[in-house]
């Protein structure tokens, strides 16, 4: 990753295994170079898979430089080169987005632009690729950026919240007492479970009111 750094300077750590965690989720690890099942032609080849005519263009790169296709130095140098001319957009796209999830992200849909996403196995290599990074440099060692926020979820229909203070409490217990007195002409037998029933759902309403404007307070609504 730092001679990714030091081949791209605007990038960061984060930014660095960012592409690192692409690669990795590519080439199964760094350990496929040659697409396992290519849909078309030869397929992709190399850390990043390029394919078509970026597979033709590395090869040609390799060999003008001089190294072997399925070398690091190679990998590394053509995945600079691109960055420097025909995927420089990415460079950009790759420092603006916040935290180590968006930036993958962005690497993922500007450089690879994949058939099939899969950002999380992406992400997943991505943080491996910054744990090792900062195993093998303690003093420098980069923790993770705090992703960007996500809008707070709302809370609609049966969900919507009541304020407390909108709960008339003493319309319940003035609904409870009434309710004693409608069954005073009854035996108590009968009427005490009926008040009962009627008092613990006047708690139910009460208990359900708060837990919503606490769901509510929480998801900032």
């Amino acid at each position: 990753m730092k001679s990714l750094m030091r081949l791209v300077p605007a990038w960061t750590v984060e930014d660095a295994a960012a592409a690192f965690g692409n690669g990795g989720h590519e080439s199964l690890g760094f350990t496929k170079l040659q697409e396992v099942k290519p849909i078309a032609g030869r397929g992709g080849f190399g850390w990043f898979q390029w394919t078509g005519p970026r597979r033709r263009a590395f090869e040609a790169w390799c060999r003008e430089e001089g190294l072997d296709p399925a070398g690091p130095s190679a990998n590394i140098g053509f995945l600079a080169h691109e960055l420097a001319t025909s995927e420089r957009a990415t460079v950009g796209k790759v420092s603006a987005a916040l935290g180590l999830e968006a930036k993958t992200k962005a690497f993922e849909m500007a450089f690879e632009r994949p058939g099939v996403a899969h950002t999380d196995r992406r992400l997943a290599w991505a943080r491996i690729a910054l744990d090792a990074y900062n195993t093998a440099y303690p003093a420098t060692a980069v923790p993770l950026t705090p992703e960007k926020p996500k809008a707070p979820a709302t809370v609609s229909g049966l969900d919507k919240p009541m304020a407390l203070s909108t709960i008339n409490v003493a319309s319940l217990a003035s609904a409870a007492t009434g309710g004693i007195a409608a069954f005073s002409g009854l035996d108590w037998r009968v009427a005490l479970p009926i008040v009962l029933v009627l008092g613990v759902l006047a708690a139910w309403v009460i208990w359900q009111r708060s837990r919503y404007a606490r769901k509510a307070r929480e998801a900032g609504v």
